[in-house]
């Protein structure tokens, strides 16, 4: 966390502030693609997304924020690159793992370099920023491929970093959202199978799951508002 000295050096809105929001929107773009993507580029993408978990839980403090950042937007120029000239499926795959490694190593570094560096006033606001770079993105490909803006599909990204302690906030970030692809993976998977299979009924399945998740939040989730980084560590 930033002093208050140091916040008031730095705009919050300046180029941190920007560069995250930047990587959000790359998630958002990616996002929009998938509306016309097979289901099983989509599920490479998530395999990608997975195994770029253990390279931020590793390598991340070791490099630190910046330089993890800028190591993510290297590999997006050559998965973008690496999908535009290419001929055949494979090469299609290579890069979208790619890209999907560069963006599990965005998601969970980002986040915990915003909440790092800006002063606790402005964390939602600056939160706020990334989803709408990300749902803008997200309309805006979804606009190209169907002639209209529907954000319906961007899910909010929740944080874990203020969750976790100074020393596990990376690796806690990392952790959770390479539990996010992996899930992702399989409901990519055998979204299709089901709805073949059992029709609407898939849904139950979702709308059961996503209820047992109300009481465990509720209960064992302690509330973050109001609390700079360092009360959650002390708490």
């Amino acid at each position: 966390m930033a002093s208050s000295k140091d916040s008031k050096k730095a705009p919050d809105f300046g180029l941190k502030g920007a560069a995250c929001a930047t990587d959000m929107s790359f998630f958002g773009y990616d996002q929009g693609l998938f509306s016309v993507t097979p289901s099983t580029v989509t599920a490479i993408y998530d395999v990608g997304c997975f195994f770029g978990a253990p390279v931020a839980f590793s390598i991340g403090k070791r490099l630190g924020r910046k330089k993890s950042t800028l190591l993510a937007t290297t590999l997006t120029t050559i998965g973008t690159l690496l999908k535009c000239v290419s001929y055949s499926l494979p090469q299609i795959f290579v890069g979208w793992v790619i890209l999907g490694f560069r963006n599990e190593i965005n998601t969970s570094t980002a986040p915990t370099w915003q909440t790092e560096t800006s002063a606790p006033k402005w964390i939602w606001r600056l939160v706020f920023l990334e989803m709408v770079m990300n749902i803008l993105d997200f309309s805006m490909v979804n606009w190209i491929n169907y002639g209209l803006s529907f954000a319906g599909g961007a899910t909010p990204w929740l944080y874990p970093p203020e969750l976790n302690s100074l020393q596990m906030r990376n690796k806690g970030a990392a952790v959770a959202t390479a539990t996010n692809w992996v899930t992702n993976f399989v409901i990519v998977e055998i979204t299709p199978i089901r709805i073949q299979n059992i029709c609407w009924k898939f849904w139950i399945v979702w709308t059961v799951f996503n209820a047992a998740f109300l009481p465990a939040i509720y209960f064992f989730y302690p509330e973050t508002a109001n609390r700079t980084l360092e009360d959650i560590d002390a708490y």
